[in-house]
């Protein structure tokens, strides 16, 4: 399945670059989040969580509404034991699209490894 993202690098899932090219044919792909459908969306947040899950030693969690959206579904988040915080999955798609740099999920991963202790 991450084989058929756009951008992506079959050999290295999420290297900078992947991320960067990832990310830029997702915001050349759709010019708001309003019109990226449901599917594409969850597919996206899979990529960037699974990414930090694997490489930061994190773990899946469900995130309560109010934390997300009070009138939506639980979100979706990525939990550290080696870490002192949360990133909200949900909140990454949202993100990338206003920023539309292209850059935004690279320096997560880059502060992520900054952060992640010895």
């Amino acid at each position: 399945m991450l084989e058929e993202i756009p951008g992506i690098d079959p050999e290295a899932f999420w290297s900078e670059n992947s991320l960067r090219e990832v990310e830029k044919c997702l915001v050349r792909r759709f010019s708001g989040i309003d019109e990226m459908p449901a599917e594409t969306f969850e597919e996206y947040q899979m990529y960037v969580g699974e990414g930090l899950r694997r490489l930061f030693d994190g773990r899946w969690m469900s995130l309560p509404s109010e934390l997300i959206d009070e009138e939506g579904p639980p979100g979706r988040g990525i939990s550290y034991d080696r870490m002192d915080h949360v990133d909200v999955t949900d909140g990454m798609i949202h993100w990338a699209m206003s920023e539309r740099s292209g850059t935004c999920w690279a320096t997560l991963f880059g502060s992520n490894r900054n952060m992640m202790p010895d």
